[in-house]
């Protein structure tokens, strides 16, 4: 006594079909759809957008699980869209599966993800990312620019990190 609609993919591209498989009386109603398509209420087969795995229409905003390698992009109101990658600000949540607004966590943004910090060698810029010193002649101190070392550091060029930073000196050093 099950009623079984499953959304199929036909061989030709593009091209889904519906089958109904009826056992007698009606008491129960299973729906099945591949991965990217979806069985509407109207038992019509629909393809989602890009990156969705579900959907509730064909919409890039009406996701309802992302493909693996896709992320919801958080927070609302684009919690419905999936990404393949994260766009500027947003940092990449393998947890989540979502695009996570590092501004809203109060973080930065660096190289796709969201941190507490900027790694050492990098500063936080006005757009909430991390960046290098901007001026040449500008040093790297303590997670900032600065135009000449504070007392008790002193000028080193840091090849890894490709700018001047200022160091703690050793016992001793004054300037």
């Amino acid at each position: 006594p099950i009623r079984i609609l499953l959304c199929k993919k036909n061989p030709f591209p593009q091209a889904i079909y519906l089958i109904l498989f009826q056992l007698e009386p009606i008491k129960h109603l299973h729906r099945f759809s591949p991965v990217g398509f979806s069985l509407t209420a109207s038992y019509t087969c629909i393809q989602c957008s890009t990156g969705c795995a579900s959907c509730t229409g064909t919409g890039s905003n009406e996701c309802t699980s992302c493909l693996q390698g896709s992320y919801y992009l958080q927070p609302s109101p684009n919690s419905n869209t999936c990404a393949t990658t994260c766009p500027f600000g947003y940092g990449e949540n393998n947890t989540l599966a979502a695009c996570v607004d590092c501004a809203a966590n109060q973080q930065v943004w660096y190289n796709k993800l969201c941190l507490d910090a900027c790694p050492d060698g990098y500063v936080k810029t006005v757009t909430g990312s991390c960046g290098k010193c901007s001026n040449p002649s500008l040093h790297y101190y303590n997670h900032t620019c600065v135009t000449s070392c504070p007392s008790k550091t002193y000028s080193v060029y840091n090849s890894y990190i490709n700018q001047y930073e200022c160091k703690s000196c050793y016992v001793g050093c004054d300037t």
